[in-house]
């Protein structure tokens, strides 16, 4: 975490963005005459690192405030980080690689699309919420397939039918009626998230059906979220070190990666086809 305030690292960059335009100027101005001892001197001396351009201060400064803006909680958000990254290297990681070296590919899509068919409730009602109603009748079309001939959602049936998977939350549900994302915010355990997904994430837990046939539902909808942690986590295990090993930010390069995967996802719910216009 840095040691200085974001005010203090923007006056900072402002600072060095007005030396910077000022060195051409400098540069200019006559200067005194050294010895030739002392000129071979200050040539044999090893050469400073090139100081950045104005240009570069100024984009710069320009990312900092851009950063404020999405991540006004920084600070926090780095603390939680930090803590869910040791979680992550403690518990997480090892489970899912020895999830990984003990189970199959074959068994390990088999619980990767039991878990996606669980998850079908809350697909239909956030996209019947969302407007969406070719999704919401895949999602039914899917479930009962998958449930009856895939052997309770283990074989995914329905792709191979021609219907393809969907993806909603409450969240995605929540811009199709216009609520902006707010700012970034790193939840304990889950991770990435934003005001709005965050309210999201609540309701689709509400809307787990394991809760509602196991009790007590709130272990219920636990385990099964531990259960389709592991298996996302082993999907991501090659993502996630190479990110680890290629950025010099871990927390700054996964906040852009989640950002930009996240502002997809909507992206694409927002785009869904829409009836047509019945004077067409």
């Amino acid at each position: 975490m840095s040691l200085l305030s974001n005010g203090a690292r923007r006056a900072l960059l402002l600072a060095s963005a007005a030396m910077l335009a000022s060195l051409p100027a400098l540069a200019a101005e006559p200067t005194l005459s050294v010895s030739g001892a002392a000129r071979a001197e200050a040539a044999s001396a090893p050469k400073a690192a090139a100081l950045p351009s104005a240009a570069e201060a100024a984009a710069a400064l320009a990312q900092e405030e851009e950063s404020d803006r999405v991540d006004p909680w920084e600070g926090a958000n780095r603390s939680v980080h930090s803590f869910n990254d040791g979680l992550d290297e403690a518990v997480l990681e090892p489970v899912a690689r020895g999830y990984r070296d003990v189970v199959p590919e074959f068994g390990r899509n088999r619980v990767s699309n039991f878990m996606a068919n669980l998850k079908a409730p809350q697909i239909f009602v956030n996209s019947t919420l969302a407007g969406d109603a070719d999704s919401s009748v895949t999602t039914v079309m899917r479930f009962m397939v998958n449930t009856t001939f895939g052997i309770g959602g283990l074989f995914d049936v329905a792709t191979e039918m021609g219907m393809p998977k969907t993806k909603a939350d409450f969240g995605k549900t929540l811009a199709t009626w216009g609520v902006g994302p707010g700012p970034y915010t790193v939840l304990p355990v889950f991770g990435p998230s934003t005001v709005r997904d965050t309210g999201g994430k609540i309701v689709d837990m509400a809307l787990d059906p394991v809760s509602y046939f196991l009790a007590p539902p709130l272990w219920a909808s636990l385990t099964t979220s531990a259960a389709d942690g592991i298996s996302q986590r082993e999907q991501n295990l090659d993502t996630v070190a190479e990110l680890k090993r290629s950025s010099l930010d871990y927390y700054a390069a996964m906040r852009s990666a989640w950002m930009q995967h996240r502002e997809k996802e909507v992206t694409e719910k927002l785009q869904f086809p829409k009836p047509k216009d019945a004077s067409n």
